[in-house]
């Protein structure tokens, strides 16, 4: 047992480690359940507080790392505070991403940000934050007098900001035209889209114009010039691992931090820095069984620990995780002490891991009775005991 589950971990290629340790890297992160053995290594991790679990080890040991996603600009229209957002603060929509743009003049609805977005996140545990959106006025801001008017709110919401909290670390997201009064209260700012990035209703992947990269180049300059670490965001489908690495490493040559991902951002995408994958999926029949009497700690436990791994036990009566959301892990071990109720499905499953780049292992059965129909996809061909007999009595 122990040996096939060994052979399991050599024959799974490690995960790439792009620049040396001295490199700083970045990761955003918009899904639950973070993995913070994939996160950990990263001097910038932004995730949403609302997903977070803050009430864990992992939080504890990275939060100073840990930065919280606040909408400055827009409202998500699924967010739990939209239902107390007044109809004087929506100036306009972005349809792209189901929120509304608020009005940043508001002393009202910079007071409810305060209030209902960021006292929330802190008590949650959160120190640290990433503003997004700070250039959505430029949509309703029809006069050069509305710009500034906006600008100057968005400034003094800033600053508010550092004097109430001068102890938090903060990133912007562009807001390019603020640098020159926020860069000494700042961190770092993230932009997105230098190569690739998304655009229209369909959120389409497309490549960046040099003309636009030219444009972005002026502002990249003057943030380095302050001092600042600038992070650059960059979208990819992820069809291609060859494609995403070199676009990874392309960044960084710029003297930017990498950082590239699906447009969901939520999948654990590539920086300068990546963590080698350290956890092991263990797909069991709950049954009312302790993992303890299926002999799981015993014969698998202690040899993953012993090389360095975790393992995560997921009961299979819960259903079975959406693959996309898996990427994360080592690989998947199928330790089934029954026959599973739908073993087709469970088989489509494992056709999804293996096309993902992620190895399977069954221990002890397939989950299954041994037909050519259900395990032929996989490659794996049963043939009858009394067949294999006859072929070496022949010989």
């Amino acid at each position: 047992m122990r040996l096939i589950l060994l052979l399991f971990l050599f024959l799974t290629p490690f995960s790439l480690l792009f620049a040396s340790l001295n490199s700083k890297s970045a990761m955003v992160y918009y899904g639950e359940k973070i993995s913070y053995s994939m996160v950990g290594i990263h001097e910038y991790i932004i995730v949403q507080p609302n997903l977070t679990n803050t009430y864990t080890h992992g939080f504890s040991l990275y939060k100073n790392q840990m930065y919280a996603y606040i909408s400055i600009g827009e409202i998500d229209r699924t967010l739990e505070v939209y239902k107390d957002v007044k109809k004087e603060w929506i100036m306009a929509q972005n349809s792209a991403w189901s929120s509304d743009i608020l009005d940043l003049k508001s002393k009202e609805y910079r007071e409810f940000m305060f209030k209902r977005l960021i006292e929330p996140a802190r008590k949650k545990g959160f120190k640290n934050f990433f503003f997004d959106t700070l250039d959505s006025y430029e949509v309703y801001s029809k006069s050069k007098e509305q710009r500034v008017a906006n600008r100057e709110a968005l400034i003094a919401f800033i600053k508010e900001f550092h004097k109430r909290y001068p102890d938090s670390k903060l990133i912007l997201n562009r807001g390019f035209n603020i640098i020159d009064d926020v860069h000494d209260i700042i961190q770092a700012v993230l932009f997105e889209s230098y190569y690739y990035g998304v655009s229209g209703k369909e959120l389409s992947y497309e490549a960046v114009s040099p003309q636009d990269r030219e444009w972005l180049d002026i502002y990249i300059k003057k943030i380095k010039d302050y001092g600042l670490d600038v992070i650059c965001l960059d979208y990819l489908d992820f069809k291609n691992e060859q494609e995403t690495i070199e676009l990874t490493q392309k960044i960084a040559k710029k003297g930017m931090i990498p950082y590239v991902s699906t447009r969901d951002l939520k999948r654990y995408g590539v920086s300068s820095k990546n963590a080698i994958k350290r956890e092991i999926f263990t797909l069991i029949d709950g049954a009312g069984l302790d993992i303890t009497e299926q002999g799981l700690i015993i014969n698998s436990g202690v040899v993953f620990e012993y090389m360095g791994y975790m393992q995560h036990f997921h009961d299979i009566s819960k259903g079975l995780p959406n693959v996309e959301s898996m990427q994360h892990y080592r690989g998947v071990v199928i330790w089934l002490q029954n026959y599973n109720k739908h073993p087709a499905k469970m088989m489509k499953w494992i056709q999804k891991l293996i096309k993902k780049g992620i190895k399977v292992a069954f221990v002890r059965n397939f989950g299954t009775l041994p037909t050519n129909k259900l395990l032929k996809p996989l490659n794996i061909e049963v043939r009858a005991l009394d067949v294999l007999s006859k072929k070496r009595d022949s010989r």
